[in-house]
């Protein structure tokens, strides 16, 4: 039986929208293998910890429980979004395992990961796809004009290949000298350059971003009837976003309350 990893880091008011997408998640599973979900926080409680494992009610999995001192980043650039989106930098070190699939909270599954979380990546540091970026962003990270900037909510890691090349020294380097922009995102662009399998845009397709990069009318058609990650640049907890995920999001939200 495979085992998926999956890691999230979360604030605990963002706690609820993590079990959201672990709820969809295991909705989708379509076969045998096993879930173990690492998450991410400084600011647990037993009974938080507790509401995760309700899941269990629904279908079982394993759950780690990462504490992160926020300390560690107060000498860096502070980013927007807060410290908490700093921890996948961190994943190689905190973890013995040697691939990770790492999501943002504000992610739903529409089908079963495990087709994405099967991808070869043996020859690479990570697997993503494509972000919606200007040329400043990515003047960021390099002046390379052909380089394609992947958006790092969902990113496939190969944790193996970071613990062999130092990846994870090399991108708190990066964050020790970027004072400005999304710094956590940067240094993985930055950092694994040359080392990123780009994924098809059903693998995180970003709400709000509908029209983003390069990708052509067939890639997003193919994308929105084959959908398998959902990413919500615009919150779907906020009544202003009205899209047709808006309530896929909402369905598994409403399940979670029945259980926990």
């Amino acid at each position: 039986m495979t085992e998926i990893n999956i890691a999230f880091a979360a604030t605990k008011n963002w706690f609820e929208f993590t079990m959201t997408s672990i709820i969809s998640i295991l909705s989708n599973t379509q076969d045998s293998s096993s879930y173990h979900f690492y998450i991410m926080s400084s600011c647990f409680t037993e009974e938080d910890k507790n509401n995760f494992h309700k899941i269990d009610k629904f279908k079982k999995a394993e759950y780690t429980f990462i504490e992160m001192d926020d300390s560690e980043y107060d000498k860096f650039y502070k980013n927007p979004l807060g410290n908490s989106t700093n921890y996948r930098l961190k994943l190689s070190s905190i973890t013995n395992v040697d691939k990770m699939l790492y999501l943002d909270s504000d992610i739903i599954a529409l089908d079963d990961v495990s087709e994405l979380y099967n991808i070869d990546i043996n020859d690479y540091y990570i697997a993503a796809v494509e972000d919606k970026c200007s040329d400043n962003m990515k003047c960021r990270v390099t002046r390379d004009s052909d380089f394609i900037f992947i958006n790092a909510g969902m990113v496939l890691m190969n944790l193996k290949k970071f613990r062999i090349n130092n990846v994870e020294e090399q991108l708190f380097e990066f964050l020790s000298i970027k004072n400005n922009g999304y710094c956590d995102q940067d240094a993985i662009n930055a950092v694994c350059y040359n080392h990123i399998k780009y994924l098809p845009i059903k693998f995180n397709i970003m709400v709000g971003f509908m029209n983003n990069c390069s990708y052509n009318k067939e890639q997003y058609s193919d994308a929105l009837n084959n959908p398998v990650l959902i990413h919500f640049i615009q919150k779907p907890w906020s009544n202003s976003l009205k899209t047709e995920f808006t309530q896929k999001w909402k369905f598994y939200n409403d399940l979670l309350h029945t259980i926990i």
